[in-house]
């Protein structure tokens, strides 16, 4: 079974497209023939839809597709065919969690062979051209304090226009513009998402044959798009070959996250309440504290910030010692102090707080 704990805050693959050129490929299902989809030179529109068209199996909650895309390759009219494959982690069954990764894809591709639609090597799979790169970072919070960090996500967005958030029975979160969307640079698709709800709901019959006994308790989503090479190279990613995108160190997807959501981020201001009594220069440091806290991060953090560029020790200590009497009068316990210690857990996942 696999190990919950070890598959979260990683940022893996999800779910993409890979292109096998037709060449390195034997077909083995004659019913993959009657697939094939045009792409139009002058725009790269695609004359059929290729979730309506592919060859599509489903089995125990699983979707995989096979079509055969024909593509242009310059402005003279040549063209190139591929076998395309729509691939789903949820091929890896009850080690869905982990993503697709360079550890499991050779368990990947045993299980598209054993379609019989086609024969490819793997490392054809592995040379093939990715686009629709869903990534995922998966992580828990208590529902509480998921509705903070929503609640977070449309305080900090740039406009009101910019985002949509959901908060029905079946699934609770929130998304900045959209998967289809052509404006990577300036609009890049992510969503926030209750993924144990969302399993409930939408997954319960992949859910009820291969993640019996797995802790789903409080388990929250990110999930953010790469559309294809250009945006890859936007991106400064060089290569979009299935083995390059699963090469990606941690650091360098969660960079990526981090900047997806950024772009969609700024900083608010709210009026704050202070309780009557306290003197001037006490109430100006709640006030600072709480602001900083807003921002998802804990008094801790706040504290080792404000006093790390003190090079005097004794008003160091001073000063530390103020922080820690407002601290402990004005918001111990409160639960603001409790949200934000489990909210900046999860901003320092997906590197919007720097350790």
């Amino acid at each position: 079974m696999t190990n919950l704990k070890n598959s979260f805050n990683s940022t893996e693959v999800d779910s993409l497209k890979v292109r096998i050129p037709f060449n390195q490929v034997t077909v083995l299902d004659e019913k993959l023939q009657g697939t094939k989809i045009t792409y139009l030179e002058e725009t790269g529109e695609q004359l059929r839809e290729f979730k309506d068209n592919a060859l599509k199996f489903k089995t125990n909650g699983i979707s995989t597709r096979f079509a055969i895309e024909i593509m242009p390759t310059d402005s003279k009219g040549n063209k190139k065919e591929y076998l395309t494959i729509l691939i789903n982690a949820k091929l890896l069954k009850q080690r869905y969690f982990e993503g697709i990764t360079a550890q499991n894809i050779t368990d990947v591709y045993n299980d598209l062979i054993a379609f019989k639609v086609a024969y490819f090597s793997l490392e054809s799979l592995l040379g093939g051209f990715c686009t629709d790169v869903d990534f995922k970072t998966d992580t828990r919070l208590p529902i509480d304090d998921y509705s903070e960090l929503i609640r977070f996500f449309k305080a900090n967005a740039k406009s009101h226009e910019a985002y949509r958030a959901f908060n029905k029975k079946t699934n609770k979160g929130i998304q900045f513009s959209n998967r289809e969307t052509k404006s990577f640079k300036t609009k890049p698709f992510w969503k926030l998402y209750h993924k144990e709800t969302e399993l409930f709901y939408h997954s319960e019959e992949f859910k009820k044959q291969y993640l019996v006994g797995q802790n789903l308790k409080d388990l929250i989503r990110f999930e953010f798009t790469i559309k294809n090479n250009q945006h890859l190279k936007a991106l400064k990613i060089n290569s979009n070959t299935l083995n390059s995108i699963l090469s990606l160190t941690d650091d360098v997807k969660k960079g990526i996250l981090k900047s997806t959501l950024q772009v969609h981020l700024e900083t608010y201001m709210r009026e704050i309440k202070t309780r009557e009594g306290m003197q001037p220069t006490d109430e100006l440091l709640h006030n600072l504290l709480l602001l900083a806290m807003d921002k998802g991060m804990s008094f801790e953090t706040v504290q080792f910030i404000v006093l790390s560029s003190f090079s005097d020790k004794v008003a160091k200590a001073r000063k530390k010692s103020q922080l820690n009497k407002i601290y402990r009068e004005y918001i111990q316990g409160s639960k603001k102090d409790i949200s934000t210690k489990n909210i900046q857990g999860v901003l320092e996942l997906i590197g919007l707080f720097d350790q």
